[in-house]
């Protein structure tokens, strides 16, 4: 993430705004107004480049100078005003020094502002991250709510499994006892064809005893009984089938169950399984967050003592500004003292007037009209310095 810039660099160099698309030619015509040229947009991006880098520097006009002589070259068109290089060094050398000067007693104030914003940031922050903890919490509980019923879910598909298998065990037994009522229909069917065979044989015999009643009699009897033996056969025949069929009918219903039972477990199992590994990423990306969050805490921890630090800085050098302005007063005022000692001695005339004439001068040179007011106009500038070097 890239720092917030430590002064506006655009604005103060006046070379073009922050948001424009392009800019022209910083040279100055012959009419003292500037070049109308555009500068071309490889050459634009890199003059935004350079601004974007110095604004992460301390406004320092040495520092600052190989930069400046690097950007001059880039903000002047090629076709008229690349000789104007060192007047746009120093134009740009002036804007810094005017912005230094407004800005350097407010810089500790827009500090200590930085600083409260920074620590509630951090405070925002360890709040944020209590509120995570506590999220992590609840979804710890609901990880392990699921769990619990991820282990119901597989109590139950073991008990699932373990009614397949005596389902199993009972098809298996139900499918031997088919098999030995299908032998056994096989066996009476053979012997049904056995007793069919020998009532074909009593019926040729018959035909040829016809004429011994004796024979007949007995043929009839044994007709009676074959067919007595016939529907014996033929009823136990269709019980075997019946209960047959009947075995069918609960084997497949057994297996209906089966199938049943298993697919409910199987999908009890993946959706328990699909809610444990949702649970494990909204955990992982909690936890991402709070590395996150730690390491942003940790940033602003450090920008706060880089603040703290450079607050200190600037109130030492401060001191030492305003002690130095004071010794500087100190000796105009002892000057100036002088200066209306002479004045008032007995001199002539004409001496007086040009001593008059020579403090005048004085005080227009350091900026103050007059000779009587002179020295009331120093002692009002001290004080007004003096205020100006107070940190509110």
């Amino acid at each position: 993430m890239t720092p917030p810039p430590k002064w506006d660099a655009f604005k103060v160099l006046a070379i073009s705004s922050r948001y424009d698309a392009s800019t022209t030619c910083v040279g100055i015509t012959k009419l003292s107004n500037r070049c109308r040229w555009s500068i071309a947009d490889d050459r634009y991006q890199e003059i935004r480049s350079v601004l974007n880098s110095i604004e992460q520097k301390p406004p320092d006009i040495d520092a600052l100078n190989p930069i400046l002589r690097k950007l001059a070259p880039l903000c002047l068109c090629q076709e008229q005003h690349q000789w104007q290089v060192g007047q746009a060094i120093a134009k740009w050398k002036t804007l810094l020094s005017d912005f230094v000067n407004s800005h350097e007693f407010s810089s500790s104030q827009a500090l200590s502002a930085e600083n409260e914003t920074l620590q509630k940031k951090l405070k925002e922050e360890v709040l944020a991250r209590e509120g995570l903890s506590n999220r992590i919490e609840d979804l710890s509980l609901q990880l392990l709510k699921q769990r619990e019923k991820c282990t119901q879910w597989i109590e139950t598909c073991s008990e699932a499994e373990a009614a397949k298998e005596r389902l199993l065990i009972l098809v298996n037994k139900r499918g031997k006892e088919v098999a030995k009522a299908e032998r056994e229909v096989e066996r009476l069917e053979r012997v049904l064809g056995v007793k069919g065979r020998e009532l074909e044989e009593e019926r040729k015999r018959k035909g040829e005893e016809i004429e011994e009643k004796a024979n007949v009699e007995e043929l009839r009897k044994r007709l009676e009984e074959q067919g007595r033996v016939e529907r014996v056969l033929v009823e136990s025949l269709e019980e075997v089938r019946k209960g047959k069929a009947a075995e069918v009918i609960e084997m497949e219903t057994l297996k209906t169950q089966l199938a049943t039972k298993t697919e409910e477990s199987r999908k009890a199992l993946d959706e328990a399984k699909n809610k444990e590994i949702e649970l494990l990423g909204q955990i992982e990306s909690l936890n991402a967050q709070i590395l996150n969050i730690r390491e942003a805490s940790e940033q602003l921890q450090r920008d706060l003592d880089t603040s703290v630090k450079l607050n200190s800085e600037q109130s030492a050098l401060a001191a030492t500004q305003a002690s130095a302005h004071a010794d500087e007063v100190s000796q105009l005022r002892e000057q100036i003292g002088d200066l209306e000692k002479q004045i008032s001695l007995s001199f002539s005339k004409k001496l007086g007037k040009k001593m008059k004439r020579a403090v005048k001068g004085f005080g227009t040179s350091i900026g103050v009209p007059g000779s009587t007011r002179l020295v009331f106009a120093i002692e009002k500038r001290e004080k007004k310095s003096c205020n100006d070097f107070s940190f509110g």
